[in-house]
């Protein structure tokens, strides 16, 4: 039996399910050429049209690669502005729905008070502004 979709790309059973809850079947062109080499560890550099699943492309290597067990941070992603911060976050926690990952987002316009003491509660992955990273 042959894999196909998701799957044949690496992605972990389990992820795959919950990509098909979401209506996802089929990697995008950009998800199918970014995906394997950063699963194999390799630095990506990919460019593609909005609206065709780059956030998948980098994404669901960072999410496999994850030791859940581990509380620290293990993924940083920077973003240029507050809006995408927050899609990217809600992507994440969609595609982590039931699981134990914890996500947090550091962007400007939120209590950075509020956002330190979540840092502390030692999240797997932050998104955030690089002025807000910063500070």
């Amino acid at each position: 039996m042959s894999l196909t979709g998701f799957a044949s790309l690496g992605i972990h059973t389990h992820t795959v399910k919950r990509l098909s809850e979401l209506g996802i079947q089929e990697p995008s062109q950009i998800q199918a050429d970014a995906i394997p080499p950063a699963l194999s560890g390799r630095d990506v550099v990919a460019q593609s049209q909005t609206g065709t699943g780059k956030t998948l492309a980098y994404a669901l290597p960072v999410l496999q690669k994850l030791a859940v067990a581990q509380r620290e941070v293990q993924a940083l992603i920077l973003v240029p502005t507050r809006e995408l911060g927050m899609q990217i976050v809600h992507t994440l926690e969609e595609l982590t729905k039931g699981t134990d990952v914890r996500i947090q987002q550091l962007i400007g316009g939120a209590s950075i008070e509020r956002q330190i003491d979540k840092l502390r509660l030692k999240p797997h992955i932050v998104v955030g502004t690089p002025g807000r990273v910063q500070e």
